[in-house]
């Protein structure tokens, strides 16, 4: 079943995200910044692979210029860093009050600021708690949308294969239940005329 959400565009502000959650902390504290952003990354993909909502989110950069990466390989899912001169708050901000529908866009931030400022424009806000349930719910969805699909295209690849039933597991467990060799219907009928000579003393 496909995930409705009544937004279509989810910014989340991320290092704010990344910090306020233990779990992130600790991989950016092993592992690095990099690691942090690249599991977030992960655990919001569902959101834009099964909901189909344009995820963005902005961190505080340090050139002097935005700059853009796309994690996922496609336009809809992109990692926004700030020129040094603006922070990842401000950009928010910006985006909600310069976009056509800002009524289609959620903003994703432990900032309760960011959340009024945005409101005020028109967007909606959700805390990071509600962000995180949402992911998890999205990714149960998508993994159970997934075994069905690929259930049913199994079933209807047996149903339409021919050879299905002579999937070879199948012949070796018959054979091992059955406690005899699968033999060929050739060598079936050169053991029965070996016996029939052998009972007629040949």
């Amino acid at each position: 079943m496909w995930v409705v959400f009544a937004f279509k565009h989810l910014l989340v502000d991320g290092w704010n995200v990344i910090r306020s959650r233990s779990e992130l902390r600790r991989v950016m504290d092993r592992d690095g910044w990099q690691a942090a952003r690249a599991e977030l990354a992960r655990i919001l993909a569902p959101i834009h692979d099964f909901a189909g909502v344009r995820v963005t989110i902005v961190y505080d950069g340090q050139g002097e210029s935005a700059s853009i990466e796309r994690p996922k390989e496609c336009g809809t899912f992109s990692e926004v860093f700030t020129p040094s001169s603006m922070t990842a708050d401000e950009l928010i901000e910006r985006l909600c009050a310069r976009s056509d529908n800002p009524s289609e866009i959620m903003v994703a931030t432990r900032d309760n600021l960011i959340r009024v400022t945005s409101a005020s424009f028109g967007s909606c806000g959700m805390s990071v708690d509600d962000l995180m349930e949402m992911a998890s719910r999205t990714g149960c969805s998508l993994e159970r949308s997934a075994y069905r699909i690929g259930r049913e295209n199994f079933l209807e690849w047996k149903k339409a294969n021919p050879f299905a039933k002579l999937d070879k597991f199948e012949l070796e467990l018959k054979g091992a239940l059955s406690g005899h060799p699968l033999i060929s219907k050739r060598l079936k009928k050169k053991l029965k005329r070996l016996k029939a000579r052998q009972e007629n003393g040949e």
